[in-house]
């Protein structure tokens, strides 16, 4: 009885990790969610880029904001289309929120003209892009949630197999791995291992 709530205490932690890493949506629902996104982020898209030119003209500076918005808008809306990797997840989730905070703050608190602060109007073109950035964060965000993190990266094959050949590596790693500085027989065996793989190997 004991082994068995043993067994049973064993195995509640590995089904736990199985349930949770269970994905939330299929992949069906996944495509329907990067289908929205790819639609609302090429909306915010073509709206800002059909307020390009009245904003040129106000300032140089506008324009190029209002250009470089539409293009990430664009690379982000594009990826979201063929299987998008978790950094552009995040990056869509950087950009849209900045959107949405600067659109905000310039109509209430306003753009500093001068030495005051200026409220820029109300327009519905500016309301549905905002409207499109918001749907954008919250697409972006399940999608990030259900996207499985990047793994680090490991050594290689090649650096892996350089090391483990190495005569001196393969006396020091024993015994900096047991401890045992002064282990004759660890020593011995070390040692007849190098000798036969000068042996295969032949003088040289």
């Amino acid at each position: 009885m004991h082994h068995l709530n043993d067994t049973f205490r064993r195995e509640i932690p590995f089904a736990a990790m199985n349930r949770k890493s269970d994905p939330h949506f299929t992949t069906r629902q996944k495509q329907i969610l990067c289908s929205g996104g790819a639609v609302a982020c090429f909306a915010s898209e073509l709206i800002h880029l059909w307020l390009l030119p009245a904003q040129y003209d106000v300032f140089i500076g506008y324009g190029l904001i209002f250009l470089l918005i539409a293009m990430a808008q664009g690379v982000i809306g594009a990826n979201l289309l063929f299987a998008p990797p978790r950094r552009l997840l995040t990056f869509g989730l950087w950009v849209n929120g900045s959107l949405v905070f600067l659109y905000l703050f310039t109509h209430t608190v306003g753009v500093l003209v001068g030495e005051a602060f200026l409220l820029l109007p109300v327009d519905p073109f500016g309301v549905v892009a905002t409207l499109c950035e918001m749907l954008v964060i919250g697409l972006l965000f399940l999608l990030r949630r259900e996207s499985p993190k990047e793994p680090k990266q490991k050594k290689t094959r090649g650096s892996m197999q350089k090391n483990a050949h190495s005569p001196s590596l393969s006396l020091l790693r024993p015994l900096s791995m047991n401890g045992t500085k002064n282990n004759a027989k660890e020593i011995g065996l070390v040692m007849n291992a190098e000798w036969n793989v000068q042996d295969e190997v032949g003088p040289g």
